[in-house]
């Protein structure tokens, strides 16, 4: 069995944000991706050193970026800080195995 039949969670995905020049926010088109989505509370440190306490960890088998928003399951929301229960990646890590043949993402959100 490969590691990405594991990815059976549906989520969505927003990218980061871009200057609207108004003084808001826009954000990519959502789409959707399959991972493994895990709720967990755990106290962690974002990519400035800053502590947190997730709101999930969810994998996934592309990468993602600091700052990109996650949903389970498909949401058509054009605004993810609008979609309840959507959360910002605030630290990612990633790991491959020892020949390099899978590499997977993990992304720590809150």
């Amino acid at each position: 069995m490969s590691y990405f039949n594991l990815l059976t969670d549906v989520c969505t995905h927003w990218s980061s944000g871009q200057n609207d020049g108004y003084g808001g926010v826009t954000y990519s088109s959502p789409v959707q991706l399959f991972v493994r989505w895990e709720d967990k509370e755990d106290l962690h440190q974002d990519m400035e050193g800053e502590e947190f306490i997730s709101s999930a960890i969810v994998y996934t088998s592309v990468e993602l970026s600091n700052n990109d928003f996650l949903y389970l399951g498909t949401s058509a929301q054009a605004n993810p800080q609008n979609q309840s229960g959507a959360y910002r990646i605030k630290r990612r890590e990633k790991t491959s195995t020892p020949n390099d043949s899978i590499t997977i993402f993990k992304n720590i959100c809150g």
